[in-house]
């Protein structure tokens, strides 16, 4: 196995014990803390891996000091953002190798996925199993975009702790490390604020249900040629445009995860009981309602949305984990428990069906970009020859394969 399916296999394996001994908090406390730094661990010695390194690695071998990007600015392609050129000079600059500068970047996403999954209240395994299989790609190979997402997760964290000079500070970070992240964050900034508005607007449940019924639509008719029209309309830079018509060009109406995304639907719509009048409640319930319009909105562009996901698929974990693990007193029991475990045995078929496919596919790329490339492979060859050999392959893969894949999907 490689990495990637190592760390699928070890959730998946300890999600289990989740639903195990319910009564014995300490030690799912224990076992969360354990499955939480092996996730970390795999993640953070992976050493010069994936097909990004193609140009991740030559921007950090290339990149000007701090001082010079300052005074003189860069020569590397517009494609990277300022804030992570700056980033890695800096890091550079003061002697940190490429792989402890991956390292890192993968310290800051646990770091902040740890504070936020603090406020599930239990089965946080089988959370995290959820997020890593939905966002691997993101914390092993978008190194730009997890670096973003960490800070606009931050950022709506400050904000809900009323900490405003960190929101700013947070939102300027995350914005200049990806492209997106600085229209998510004004969107998401913006309800924010709308959330506290003296009309404060209020998120029915009923509302959910029209989403759930365009979400249906969508699994039966296309709307790809409308949302590339509006697309054009933006005013966007070239290479923005043309990253985002790429992604919009790939539509699918029948994914499997539509189950996923109606069922969370129905349990919010169905038993989500918030206090309209409690300040951080109304922020989460006016972000998670902003999400899965996103959600069904680029439903059928998946590519796209799966990136644009990525920053708010953790907040959507932790609703919904509070969710289903609420008092039940003031709903019928019996529906609820049998909602719930249908729930999670079909997240858990999904999540064994996905951990199948993604083993398949990677083991049917020549590249062997996915083969297992680690911190300790060090200690057998050189830096420079597992650099050359992991970089034939990440151009072997974008030369060769990738639109295959891309067609494929």
């Amino acid at each position: 196995m490689n990495i990637l399916i190592t760390i699928f296999v070890i959730l998946f394996v300890l999600s289990l014990t989740d639903f195990i001994g319910l009564s014995n908090e300490r030690l799912h406390k224990q076992i969360y803390s354990i499955a939480f730094f092996l996730a970390y661990f795999f993640f953070v010695i992976k050493y010069y891996y994936g097909a990004d390194i193609a140009q991740y690695v030559a921007v950090y071998d290339t990149i000007e000091s701090p001082w010079v990007l300052l005074t003189k600015g860069t020569k590397i392609d517009d494609y990277f953002e300022p804030g992570y050129l700056f980033f890695c000079s800096i890091l550079k600059y003061i002697g940190f190798s490429y792989w402890m500068m991956t390292a890192l970047i993968t310290t800051i996403y646990f770091y902040v996925i740890h504070k936020l999954f603090e406020r599930i209240p239990s089965k946080k395994i089988f959370a995290l199993l959820i997020l890593v299989l939905f966002d691997y790609n993101l914390i092993f190979a978008a190194f730009r975009q997890c670096l973003a997402v960490s800070f606009f997760i931050l950022m709506i964290l400050a904000y809900i702790d009323k900490k405003y000079m960190r929101t700013i500070i947070f939102f300027i970070l995350a914005s200049l490390m990806h492209k997106s992240a600085l229209y998510l964050s004004m969107l998401f900034l913006t309800a924010m604020i709308i959330s506290n508005a003296r009309t404060r607007i209020k998120i029915e449940n009923k509302n959910y249900l029209i989403l759930a019924g365009i979400l249906i639509i969508l699994c039966l008719f296309s709307f790809q040629s409308i949302i590339l029209t509006l697309a054009s309309k933006l005013s966007l830079s070239g290479s923005a445009y043309a990253s985002l018509a790429h992604h919009l060009l790939l539509s699918k109406k029948i994914q499997v995860i539509v189950v996923i995304y109606l069922f969370s639907i129905v349990a919010i719509m169905l038993y989500s009981n918030f206090d309209n009048k409690n300040r951080e409640q109304r922020i989460i319930r006016m972000l998670v309602f902003l999400s899965f319009v996103i959600i069904v909105v680029l439903y059928q562009q998946h590519f796209l949305l799966n990136r644009l996901r990525s920053y708010f698929l953790p907040f959507l974990i932790v609703f919904v984990f509070t969710i289903l693990e609420q008092d039940v007193h003031k709903i019928s029991k019996k529906s609820f428990k049998l909602f719930q475990q249908i729930f999670v045995i079909v997240t858990f078929l999904y999540c064994a069906r996905l951990i199948f496919t993604l083993n398949h596919a990677q083991k049917e790329l020549k590249s062997g970009i996915y083969e297992s490339s680690t911190v300790f492979s060090l200690l057998t060859k050189s830096e420079e020859q597992i650099k050359k050999e992991q970089l034939k392959k990440a151009n072997y893969f974008w030369g060769h394969e990738y639109e295959d894949i891309v067609e494929n999907k």
